[in-house]
């Protein structure tokens, strides 16, 4: 377990939780994220916790990023998904678009004419 600095609710203070995970870095700046939990203000006085980069105007970060959660392990678990972070899916969607490709040439071949196919490839490759 991290020992973690949070910020609450109430008056200013800085309190440290055991955490089994710690945020990541934020996406847009790579400085480390605040953690706060708020209760005052919540009809239900049940804590919300937040993970944020909120930098004042004259700091680094581009982005004002957030997001939050009814624990503050789960408001981590949301802060940390990224998107990209998924290499095996990524992988396995390019391997279905090749497949799509090689699909497509192969009933084009029956619609168009050698010059058509050589000059839409041409085409393609000169987008690339």
């Amino acid at each position: 377990m991290t020992a973690l600095r949070v910020m609450t609710d109430g008056p200013i203070a800085t309190i440290e939780v055991d955490v089994d995970v710690t945020p990541l870095p934020c996406p847009f700046c790579g400085q480390q994220p605040n953690v706060r939990e708020l209760v005052r203000g919540r009809v239900d006085d049940q804590p919300w916790w937040y993970v944020e980069c909120i930098k004042p105007r004259h700091e680094a970060c581009p982005a004002f990023a957030y997001t939050g959660g009814p624990t503050l392990p789960e408001a981590i678990r949301r802060w940390n998904t990224r998107a990209g972070g998924d290499q095996a899916r990524i992988a396995e969607l390019e391997a279905m678009l090749v497949s799509l490709e090689v699909h497509v040439a192969a009933t084009s071949v029956a619609m168009y004419t050698p010059e058509q196919i050589a000059a839409f490839r041409a085409t393609m490759a000169a987008k690339s």
